[in-house]
């Protein structure tokens, strides 16, 4: 952090300004630490699901089937396949 923190002081307001910003930088610290180990969490949990699940992600990704043969009669009674119904 590139701030300026002061030394202590003898002057009672000078020495609050110290005690608030240094108490300031240690929270900044705690709280990019907390970020930090949520994110890492997150990243591990995401990963734990992918490859439980990884199966059926790759068959819904999977390109679809081609299309079926359909049998139909005609008005003779004579079966008779159509592509792609």
């Amino acid at each position: 952090m590139d701030r300026w923190i002061p030394s202590k002081s003898t002057h009672p307001l000078e020495y609050e300004l110290y005690k608030l910003q240094s108490w300031m930088h240690i929270r900044i610290e705690r709280y990019f630490k907390k970020k930090q180990r949520l994110k890492d969490q997150f990243l591990k949990e995401r990963d734990e699901i992918m490859q439980k699940y990884e199966d059926l992600i790759n068959e819904l990704d999977a390109p679809s089937s081609p299309p079926r043969k359909t049998t139909t009669t005609n008005s003779s009674g004579a079966e008779f396949t159509r592509k792609g119904v």
